[in-house]
Formats: C-alpha cells, sequence, structure tokens
C-alpha cells in the first residue's frame, strides 16, 4: 500500500509538473498575442491607408485618360478643320487665278475697240 502510494504521489507530482508547464506555456501565448495584436493593426491600418491611396491613383488615371481622349477628340477636329480651310483656300486660289485670267482676257477684248 505505501509502494502504491508512492507511485500514485509520484504521477500526481508529475502531472503537476506538466500542468504548471502547459500554464506557462498558456501564458506565453497570451504574451505573444498580446504583442502581435498592436503589429496586426498597424498592418491593417497600413493596407488601408495603401488601399486609398490606390483607389485616388486610379480616379486621377482615368481623369487622365478622359482628357487625353477629350485633347485627341479636339486634335482631330483642328485637324479637319485646317483640312476644309486648306481645300477652300485652293479654291480661293483657283477662282481668283481663273478671274484674273478672265480678266486679262476681257482687257485685251476691250483694248480691241480703242480708236
Amino acid at each position: 500500500m505505501v509502494n502504491s502510494s508512492e507511485t500514485m504521489s509520484g504521477k500526481l507530482n508529475n502531472q503537476l509538473e506538466n500542468i504548471n508547464i502547459a500554464i506557462t506555456s498558456f501564458k506565453e501565448i497570451i504574451t505573444s498575442v498580446d504583442e502581435i495584436i498592436p503589429q496586426i493593426q498597424s498592418v491593417s491600418s497600413t493596407s488601408k491607408s495603401v488601399n486609398e491611396q490606390k483607389n485616388l491613383i486610379l480616379e486621377k488615371i482615368e481623369t487622365a485618360s478622359s482628357v487625353s481622349e477629350e485633347v485627341s477628340a479636339s486634335a482631330e477636329e483642328i485637324a479637319a478643320a485646317s483640312e476644309e480651310m486648306s481645300a477652300s483656300t485652293q479654291d480661293v486660289a483657283e477662282t481668283a487665278d481663273s478671274l484674273s485670267i478672265m480678266t486679262t482676257a476681257m482687257l485685251n477684248e476691250t483694248n480691241k475697240f480703242k480708236l
């Protein structure tokens, strides 16, 4: 019976030792979690900030793209108007040449009637 009591006492001491080790381990885990929580919050905050900045950049890119498209459309309109003006100028020049030829011919015809 004494032998059995000693064996039981040894096993209980061993179990108490294991429980103390487990308690110490859990305390270390709690301390580690407490230390990690602020870091996680910081990473989360930084991530939100990065996401907001990304959204602002995307908005600015979209605005720049829109302005670029408007400038391109305006440039095309200006080019088309320039071509039309060039064609009109060419028509005026041709008409002026034709009028000059007609005026010269008319002066020549008028000179025939001079006495």
